[in-house]
């Protein structure tokens, strides 16, 4: 698990993803849940929200703010950071 970018949209993090190799992938927003709850021994930044492979509709998709653990919707074409996670 690594982070890929600083702040793309979230078809730029798909793409951030899976072109670092062929086992890496944007996490859903469960296992970004799963990131948040185990913060202190994966060391992940908790400043900003990372992107989530969730989508909610053709506009919208799923993102984690890792500060507070809360869980958003927002347009795909906002800016976030991108964190992978392997197959």
């Amino acid at each position: 698990m690594n982070n890929a970018s600083s702040s793309v949209t979230q078809q730029e993090a798909i793409k951030a993803c899976t072109a670092q190799d062929k086992e890496s992938r944007l996490p859903n927003i469960d296992e970004l849940s799963s990131i948040f709850c185990n913060n202190t021994l994966l060391n992940v930044p908790t400043g900003e929200p990372y992107w989530s492979s969730t989508v909610q509709s053709a506009t919208t998709a799923m993102y984690h703010g890792l500060r507070a653990g809360t869980r958003y919707q927002g347009g795909k074409n906002n800016h976030y950071p991108v964190r992978c996670v392997k197959r």
